[in-house]
């Protein structure tokens, strides 16, 4: 018994310091939860007694080379609802509907949802709708503020800069390449909860961190910019084109200058617009350039060695033939030398050019130009062009690449391809953001041109593909519309059948026409490249683009105040001692008693005398001449070998 009662008092003692210890541990945790702070327990709390919410905020701001502000951010009202106390009225349901522009049954529905305290109305609305929700005065319906981009300019640069989602992710163009860039931290409203759980919008805390911003200046020049638009938009509604582009751009250093595509967009309304509307169409579509792509074809055979400046080749239409296919030529001309051949954009002198070249050396020249690859500009969904070189290909293939045809390309590939004509013979890189900064002015990153390029052309091939390109703006050229006044202007016209894929061959109809060229000639400052894609009033690269190029760069130059370097009197005089150089003996031949007489001479010299007397002329056959007419305005010379 005694034994029992010990043991019972011994279990008594035990429980009891149990339960001594457990009321010392409680103690001592309350003072901890009371006097100290434990981060945990914080947290908890605050997850408790508040409500976290994250909005858009402000993005970094989208300069040009000059400072002007092309894309900002502003402030938008947005509208949302807490259902769980929210009260609205039949009558204020269609109030609201009606200022929102909102079905009344939508709003009724997220009403209806009382388990829900957070719903969004209508967001980044108009200030005058805001003061129409603040005067319906409707419990449990709420406006903040959330952060928008705008575009001052609206249409200018449009498929350029881009535009961001509701949530303020960028989307397209420079906003979708350095979205990294020009994010922030997101807003966040803090929202105290009541005992219910329900969310408190009355006294909101907003928090961002702006120092994180990045603001983008481009190389962009906004007057530039305007140029170009205007002038592209005038000639494709005069034309009725299906679309355009166009580029201007610095060939010593890449900077792109301005860049446009028709039809043009409105970020400010996207609805208004489709995607297709949003394609950068220098950058983000190829197509076959046709006559333009001569230049550098030209320019690879004078490099190889298999042209020289004397050269005479016979480019009568229908003279070269591959079965039943024929090459013809936009300007019948039966004997021209190199620069003749671009000057009146001869299809079969260039085609027998390309044929000399061959498969290997063709390739070779058209990869050292940058084309078929992307140039790595900073912008998204470049398109990289195309060539077939997996086989072997036949004469035709050859013959028709040598003009253009059976390659995509597009249009900065031959902004680049261009610039190497303009700037001495290097590959430079283009591109359109020059450096980022935080918005104390911090630079993060600045972009510089390559300071060693790859020279791919000799100075002498230079030389000589100047001179023949101003020839095209000659008066009597293909390109005399582009022709500029007191700058030299280099440049090539181009009229690119556009392929029917369900046809399988080239429409009669459907062209893609083309102005590529620089001024000043002694200098070049600005490459220039125009194209418009199915004009329907008229068909030829000269008569459509040429006069945009001749405008814009016009314009452009003079801006800039970029020198002058037409003197017409020097001209005048270098056409002279050029002129003089003729051999003697030759122009000796063909003077006599005051009449020309050109029997017995080459093709070759024939050119040359005729150029010396300003003759308009024609040549049929090959070898010498046997005989010559003149209808009091034109020669026309036989020849026989």
């Amino acid at each position: 018994m005694r034994r029992t009662k010990k043991n019972a008092n011994h279990r008594l003692g035990i429980c009891f310091c149990g339960f001594l210890l457990l009321y010392v541990g409680l103690s001592v945790r309350t003072v901890q939860l009371q006097l100290l702070s434990d981060p945990r327990v914080s947290d908890l709390q605050k997850r408790q007694e508040f409500r976290n919410l994250t909005f858009t905020s402000p993005r970094g701001m989208i300069y040009d080379r000059n400072g002007r502000a092309l894309s900002v951010s502003v402030q938008m009202p947005s509208v949302f609802m807490d259902p769980s106390h929210t009260e609205i009225s039949s009558k204020q349901v269609s109030e609201l509907a009606s200022v929102l522009g909102v079905s009344p049954a939508s709003i009724r529905s997220k009403a209806k949802n009382k388990e829900r305290q957070f719903q969004w109305l209508a967001r980044k609305i108009s200030p005058q709708s805001e003061k129409k929700i603040q005067n319906l005065g409707i419990k449990g319906v709420y406006v903040l503020h959330e952060w928008d981009r705008m575009y001052p300019d609206r249409e200018i640069l449009a498929q350029t800069l881009g535009f961001v989602g509701t949530d303020g992710n960028g989307l397209e163009g420079l906003e979708k390449q350095y979205d990294s860039f020009l994010q922030t931290q997101p807003l966040l409203i803090t929202s105290t909860k009541d005992a219910r759980g329900r969310s408190i919008f009355t006294d909101q805390q907003v928090h961002f961190e702006p120092e994180k911003a990045l603001n983008l200046e481009l190389t962009i020049d906004s007057t530039v910019q305007y140029l170009l638009e205007k002038e592209l938009k005038h000639a494709a509604t005069n034309h009725n084109v299906q679309s355009g582009m166009g580029i201007v751009m610095n060939p010593n250093t890449g900077e792109i200058l301005a860049m446009a595509s028709y039809p043009s967009a409105n970020p400010n309304r996207l609805t208004h617009f489709s995607q297709q509307d949003w394609k950068n169409r220098p950058i983000q579509t190829s197509f076959e350039p046709g006559s333009i792509f001569k230049i550098f074809v030209m320019a690879g055979a004078l490099e190889f060695g298999l042209v020289h400046p004397g050269d005479i080749f016979h480019c009568e239409e229908g003279s070269l033939r591959f079965g039943q296919k024929t090459i013809r030529n936009p300007v019948k001309k039966a004997w021209l030398d190199p620069q003749g051949i671009l000057k009146f954009s001869n299809n079969v002198g260039i085609a027998r050019i390309g044929l000399d070249m061959g498969q290997e050396k063709m390739v070779s020249i058209i990869e050292d130009f940058g084309f078929t690859k992307k140039t790595a500009i900073d912008f998204p969904g470049e398109q990289s062009g195309y060539l077939d070189k997996s086989q072997q290909w036949v004469p035709t293939k050859t013959a028709n690449l040598a003009f253009g045809q059976g390659i995509a390309v597009t249009g900065i590939q031959i902004a680049q391809g261009l610039s190497v004509i303009a700037n001495g013979g290097y590959l430079i890189r283009p591109y359109v953001v020059s450096k980022a900064s935080t918005t104390t002015g911090k630079e993060i990153f600045s972009h510089h041109p390559s300071l060693r390029p790859k020279k791919i052309l000799s100075d002498s091939t230079i030389e000589y593909m100047k001179q023949w390109m101003e020839a095209v703006t000659d008066p009597d050229g293909t390109g005399h519309k582009a022709k500029l006044e007191g700058y030299r202007t280099a440049g090539k016209t181009g009229t690119a059948q556009i392929y029917d894929q369900e046809k399988h061959e080239y429409s009669n109809t459907q062209v893609v026409s083309s102005f590529i060229g620089f001024a000043p000639v002694s200098s070049p400052e600005l490459v220039t490249v125009i194209s418009f894609y199915n004009p329907k009033d008229s068909e030829f690269g000269g008569t459509i683009a040429a006069p945009v190029f001749k405008h814009v760069m016009q314009s452009a130059l003079s801006y800039l105040n970029v020198p002058m370097d037409q003197d017409q009197s020097l001209r005048d005089k270098q056409i002279r001692l050029a002129l003089s150089s003729i051999q003697a003996d030759v122009h000796e031949s063909v003077q006599k008693d005051g009449d020309l007489r050109f029997t017995g001479l080459s093709a070759r010299e024939v050119i040359r005398v005729a150029r010396l007397h300003k003759l308009d002329y024609d040549l049929y056959g090959r070898g010498y001449v046997q005989r010559q007419e003149f209808d009091g305005q034109k020669w026309s010379f036989y020849l026989e070998p």
